[in-house]
């Protein structure tokens, strides 16, 4: 439908459901409520990558754990980096 009616894909499920009598007004997004999610998300995301970039640093000052890690867990500087360990 999409193709034929040169028509997005909200409207093409709009006028299918139109077309079959069905009610999907209880499945309208709120516009507001999807961008205050996406920033949430955002934030959580950066309070993550905060976390990690502190334990990260603060591994590297240890060196009884950087030792654990590449002797008893068998990991490499890139391997410790490309995880973000």
């Amino acid at each position: 439908m999409q193709e034929i009616e040169r028509i997005d894909f909200r409207d093409a499920v709009k006028q299918l459901a139109k077309s079959e009598n069905i009610d999907i007004g209880k499945y309208q997004f709120d516009k507001n409520k999807v961008e205050e999610y996406a920033d949430e998300k955002e934030k959580i995301k950066r309070i993550h990558k905060l976390a990690q970039t502190f334990f990260k640093d603060e591994l590297t000052k240890d060196e009884p754990a950087l030792k654990y890690l590449k002797e008893k867990r068998k990991l490499d500087d890139e391997t410790i980096d490309k995880f973000g360990i």
